[in-house]
């Protein structure tokens, strides 16, 4: 399977019909069916879109009230990033709930990303044709798309924490009363 033009994915999507909640749900529940059925759902499972981000794409977490909550990069909602880079970013998530990241599972491995235990998962599946694509795409064009968009909507122009200079010299601001002795501490600190 060939990847898709360039012309085509890197430019974020102004015309089409973006994707939605219910889109994802029916993904995941394709996926499922189709490479997950093996596992068990101990406990209920959702997907959903977050904010778009630049290096977050994905991300799994179990709730207080036990469901396992996937939530994807908001910058997937656009058409123009390519299906397969959206598959694939939801079947690592899902491969994280049946090694027991993010769900009620037995956990598999103490680090979750060790060793491409997730990669390796995805190919004994039989997921490696598209998660072959998403990883070429991600590298050759991700950074492109967040360059465009970026360019296109002036998000993510706030200023970079690195490069903003402290002024040591004003005390420390404490945000409540009840931090008086942190305040203080820290401005003992400070001194030093």
């Amino acid at each position: 399977m060939s990847l898709p033009s360039v012309k085509i994915i890197c430019e974020p999507s102004q015309d089409r019909k973006l994707r939605d909640n219910a889109w994802l749900m029916t993904e995941f529940e394709t996926l499922w069916k189709q490479y997950f059925s093996d596992i068990e759902r101990k406990n209920p499972v959702m997907a959903a879109f977050g904010r778009p981000a630049r290096v977050r794409l994905g991300s799994i977490r179990l709730t207080r009230k036990k469901v396992s909550k996937i939530i994807m990069n908001g910058h997937f909602r656009d058409p123009s990033i390519p299906n397969e880079v959206v598959q694939a970013i939801l079947a690592h998530e899902m491969t994280h709930y049946a090694q027991g990241f993010g769900s009620q599972l037995e956990k598999k491995a103490k680090f979750p990303h060790r060793c491409a235990l997730v990669d390796k998962e995805l190919i004994r599946r039989g997921f490696g044709e598209t998660l072959s694509i998403q990883k070429k795409w991600t590298k050759n064009h991700w950074q492109h798309y967040i360059e465009e968009y970026k360019k296109n909507t002036k998000k993510y122009s706030f200023s970079n924490k690195k490069t903003r200079k402290k002024n040591h010299s004003e005390p420390f601001q404490g945000t409540s009363e009840k931090c008086g002795f942190v305040t203080k501490f820290a401005n003992f600190v400070r001194k030093f």
